[in-house]
């Protein structure tokens, strides 16, 4: 699928892009768009819907994807969706202990004093109520969405980064050391905290979590290898560099070193996932493969940071059409979280892949800022 990845050797291009809070054209083939707002329509009232059981790391990327829909359409359904989701989060961190930490739908419970809670799916909760807060407009609702994730970053900085420059999982039973997951979650979020609200202390830990990917062995990294959990270890290596690009100075060592990175990933990827072409090393529907629906967000925002993008762009069209039909045809409803008829539970393979047409029909839009004058995608 990905023969371009020879083309993600050459230098980053300079121009940023800015996504206007006014409606914005799809940028993707008729077919994508359709499926990406099919997706959509369907996730929307799913977020309003009591007693889901998917984790709520997962439901922050529909949430991100919904806001990109509301900036395409200013449809106010997709955005409410998601700032109702996002009150939510507020509203049970606030129990939380320890203070800052968020609810992940699972392990901690609010108000408990004990058990599992993690950085790395907090952290992607939190990426979730921060594209919310940038899509605020009044400045109440905004400060108090921002004062949410601000209170979760201060609580990882102030226990859980690590003397080696990566993130430790918080209270992980599993693994205590600095792990790829909580690192590159943590790192992601910083670096998108630091277009909204500049810290230096944030931008320092964020650069120094991509200095501790860029001397990570992709292959062989645990606790969970690649061999165990498929594509999920290059999808969540990838948050980190797709949001590093733009304080990474073309030609400089770190750049180099993580576009290295960034080849090495997608050769795996090519490697690993056949798509549209033939069938897959692994199997999509498992919960090894169902990352692989957020894969194509990385190309895309390859294609669109590096020269060359056509071939990148092709290679995730074919992705997505790919895994729409499986979504659309997949034949055992035993498997919920690729359920095609609707979005019970909402199924990751959906979410992660709406996650990844968001980029394809609104490019930049996940990344969007609220400082129209900074240096933003």
């Amino acid at each position: 699928m990905m023969h371009s990845v020879r083309f993600l050797l050459a230098a980053l291009l300079a121009a940023p892009m800015l996504v206007p809070s006014s409606v914005v054209a799809s940028a993707a083939p008729a077919d994508l768009t359709a499926e990406f707002f099919r997706l959509c329509d369907l996730a929307a009232p799913e977020l309003l819907t009591a007693g889901r059981d998917t984790p709520f790391y997962a439901e922050a990327y529909a949430v991100r994807a919904l806001c990109v829909a509301h900036d395409v359409t200013e449809n106010a359904t997709y955005l409410a969706s998601a700032r109702a989701w996002a009150d939510r989060m507020v509203e049970l961190q606030k129990t939380m202990i320890p203070a800052g930490a968020y609810y992940m739908n699972y392990g901690r419970k609010p108000g408990a004093g004990s058990g599992s809670w993690n950085v790395a799916d907090s952290a992607s909760i939190a990426m979730g109520v921060l594209a919310v807060a940038v899509r605020a407009e009044e400045p109440a609702a905004r400060s108090r969405y921002l004062g949410s994730v601000r209170a979760f970053a201060d609580l990882v900085l102030a226990n859980w980064i690590g003397p080696h420059g990566g993130v430790r999982n918080g209270h992980w039973a599993a693994f205590q050391d600095e792990w790829w997951c909580s690192t590159s979650n943590f790192g992601s979020l910083l670096f998108l905290l630091q277009q909204e609200t500049p810290a230096p202390r944030d931008l320092q830990v964020a650069l120094a979590a991509i200095d501790w990917l860029n001397r990570l062995d992709l292959m062989t990294a645990g606790p969970m290898t690649i061999a165990e959990k498929g594509a999920t270890i290059p999808f969540y290596i990838l948050e980190a560099y797709s949001a590093a690009w733009p304080h990474l100075p073309p030609g400089s060592e770190r750049q180099r070193r993580a576009m290295a990175q960034l080849d090495r990933a997608l050769a795996w990827a090519d490697g690993h996932r056949a798509g549209a072409k033939g069938s897959p090393a692994f199997d999509y529907t498992t919960l090894p493969g169902l990352k692989v629906g957020g894969l194509p967000f990385h190309l895309l925002v390859a294609a669109r940071t590096f020269p060359e993008r056509a071939a990148l762009v092709t290679a995730a069209d074919e992705e997505f059409r790919y895994i729409a039909h499986l979504l659309a045809t997949h034949p055992n409803p035993s498997r919920p979280h690729i359920a095609p008829i609707h979005l019970r539970s909402m199924p990751q393979m959906a979410i992660f892949t709406m996650f990844s047409l968001a980029e394809r029909v609104a490019p930049g839009a996940v990344y969007r800022t609220s400082q129209p004058d900074s240096a933003s995608r």
